[in-house]
């Protein structure tokens, strides 16, 4: 048994990391879907058909269990969704800039004369035994 386990060691390994790029391809393509229903109009055009492209050959590859495509897709996808987090981020980071720079601004996000510390309520306790 020990010496069948040690010839088929090489197949067995070689089905393993096919199953887990399979499952890591799976999971990217979910992830891609999510995230461009929650980021909605946020992602600009461009980096919305980009995503959806390669999701969608990541998709033929999965059917089709063509494994170098699926390698090659996957990199793809994910600087794809890279590069449209970055430009979503950027965009917000544009934004809550000019927004901490509106008159009346602290620069914290809080209008002039208030600050977060008036949240905290105050309260005394004993401890009964």
């Amino acid at each position: 048994m020990v010496k069948d386990a040690e010839a088929n060691a090489s197949a067995d390994k070689e089905k393993r990391e096919k199953i887990d790029l399979k499952n890591q391809a799976e999971t990217l393509v979910y992830q891609a879907e999510k995230q461009l229903a929650d980021l909605g109009d946020k992602v600009g055009a461009e980096d919305k058909a980009k995503v959806e492209q390669f999701s969608t050959q990541l998709k033929e590859a999965l059917a089709n269990d063509d494994t170098a495509t699926i390698k090659t897709v996957l990199e793809q996808l994910q600087q794809a969704l890279y590069a449209a987090g970055a430009s979503v981020y950027q965009q917000a980071g544009a934004d809550g800039a000019a927004a901490s720079e509106a008159p009346g601004g602290n620069g914290n996000g809080t209008a002039a004369g208030t600050s977060s510390a008036d949240d905290v309520i105050d309260a005394e306790f004993t401890e009964s035994k």
